[in-house]
Formats: C-alpha cells, sequence, structure tokens
C-alpha cells in the first residue's frame, strides 16, 4: 500500500498499524504500546499514529488522554463521537499511590468495551513492563513501539510483535539494566517518524501544560490526604468495613474532587482505634 504524502509515520510503521486496523474489524482487542526514556518523542510518534488512523489530525482535546482517569472520561466521547483512535498518555499517573495496581486492576475490562466498539488504543509509558502479565496472556497487547535515538530531525522506532515482547519481559528480569533488553531482543521491523508541524506541536504542548498544571494543582489541593482505597491500603481493612465505620462515626470528607471522597490524615489514627476494638472482642 503506498501511503498518502502528509503523515508523519514512515511506511513500516503505516503497514503494521494497519494490520492491527484489520484485527479490530473483527472484533479482537488491539493496543499499541509506545515506550521509552523522556525526550524520544513517544507522544508525538501516538499522534502521529492517530493522524494515519483517523487520515485526518485527529482531535487532541478529545483524543488524548493525561492519565488514567481523563483516558477513561474520554472513553464515553470516543465512542459517542465515532472516533477509531485514543491515546493514553501515563503521564505521572504511576507515581501516584496504588495508581499502577488500580489501572491495571481495570484495565482489561477496559478493552472489552475497546474490543466492542472497535476503537484502537495507543499507550505512551515510560516501560511497557509496568503492566501486568495478565493483559499479555489474553493478547491484548498486540505492537510495541520502542522510541530510542531520537534527533533534532527523526525519532528511530523499534516494533515489537506480542511474542517478542514475551521475551522482552524474560531478559529484562535478568538484566541489570533493563534497558539493555531492546538491543538484545531482534525487533519485527524498524521505522522513524518526523517531528510534527509547528503549528501541531504547539497545540500539543498547550494541551499537555494545561493537563499537567491541572494534576499538579490537584495534587496540591490533595496533599496528606486519603481516600478509600487508601485506607484500606494502609490499615489492611477491607473497603465496605471503611466505609461502614467512617458512616457510623459520622467522619464527613474534608474534599471531594470528581465523585471521590478524601480524609484528612487524622482519620487513619481514629480508625487504628477503632479496629484494634473490633480485634479484642
Amino acid at each position: 500500500m503506498v501511503y498518502q504524502s502528509g503523515y508523519i509515520i514512515s511506511k513500516s510503521i503505516g503497514e503494521n498499524v494497519d494490520t492491527l486496523l484489520d484485527r479490530i474489524k473483527l472484533k479482537k482487542a488491539s493496543l499499541i504500546i509506545i515506550d521509552g526514556q523522556q525526550g524520544e518523542g513517544k507522544t508525538t510518534l501516538a499522534v502521529g499514529i492517530a493522524d494515519f488512523v483517523e487520515r485526518k489530525p485527529c482531535n487532541l482535546k478529545d483524543q488524548l488522554a493525561l492519565g488514567g482517569v481523563d483516558f477513561e472520561q474520554k472513553l464515553e466521547k470516543a465512542i459517542m463521537k465515532g472516533y477509531k483512535v485514543l491515546i493514553y498518555d501515563e503521564a505521572g499517573d504511576f507515581s501516584k499511590r496504588g495508581a499502577l495496581t488500580s489501572f491495571n486492576q481495570r484495565l482489561n475490562r477496559l478493552f472489552e468495551t475497546f474490543r466492542t466498539f472497535g476503537i484502537l488504543v495507543i499507550m505512551c509509558l515510560p516501560s511497557f513492563n509496568v503492566l501486568d502479565n495478565g493483559i499479555f496472556i489474553n493478547g491484548v497487547p498486540r505492537m510495541l513501539l520502542n522510541c530510542h535515538a531520537r534527533d533534532r530531525k527523526d525519532g528511530a522506532v523499534r516494533g515489537y510483535a506480542l511474542s517478542e515482547m514475551f521475551y522482552l519481559k524474560y531478559s529484562m528480569k535478568k538484566e541489570v539494566n533493563p534497558l539493555v533488553s531492546y538491543s538484545k531482543i531482534t525487533p519485527n521491523f524498524r521505522g522513524k517518524f518526523h517531528d510534527l508541524t509547528p503549528k501541531r506541536s504547539y497545540e500539543l504542548d498547550e494541551i499537555s501544560k494545561e493537563a499537567k498544571l491541572g494534576l499538579l494543582q490537584t495534587e496540591l489541593a490533595l496533599k496528606g490526604m486519603y481516600n478509600f482505597r487508601d485506607i484500606c491500603s494502609e490499615l489492611g481493612i477491607s473497603y465496605s468495613y471503611t466505609r461502614q465505620v467512617i458512616k457510623d462515626l459520622g467522619i464527613e470528607p474534608e474534599k471531594i474532587h470528581k465523585k471521590v471522597k478524601y480524609f484528612d490524615a487524622e482519620i487513619l489514627e481514629t480508625l487504628r482505634v477503632e479496629v484494634d476494638k473490633l480485634r479484642k472482642t
């Protein structure tokens, strides 16, 4: 297939993306993972692929999700508007307490939705190895694009199929420096990508800045506070018991952010007392 001009991805990347689109037509879940160190162009490549899939510039405000909460919210919009692709950019998600575990738990359920509605998901991560082994065994990730050796003009890509991802994961367990594994496991293909146009780059930068400022403001506002999941993890008690005790004691949340209740750190000591009482009875 000869690709139209105007796309920033090389022919080898485009051909492999087309293969995934054929899988999606058969109602099979297909995930592209893009990983690499900071500054290697992961988000730029993701936008380039999304533009290629849509056969026009994708709507960055609707189709680029920064963080897991934004990702789940934009899924509904993607379905309603008939988009073919949705990008998830990790955006510091996994540095938060319990975020990685929580996101992995929801991932398989979310991919049932993508499979049903025929949406291609592109996930940008520092390392694909942060994902639980379960989604690989279920055959959800079909392509890994490792970004490396980016210069002022182009970014380089190593492309791996699912079977090679397993070899990479195995190699990473043995290596002191897991990044060495990318040079040890032979990729299925190699590719290149250019930078976005200056106008498109500016749009992407503005969206990223706005989202990151919002995340920073949220983190500062909720610093030192605990939601139900945090409390359960900290005290080793069940979710239902936590909710019931808080309700019985008449404790009101200090803040409610995006329908999630947050409590002051003092609640931990209060609940510890109640847990100790229960254990002594």
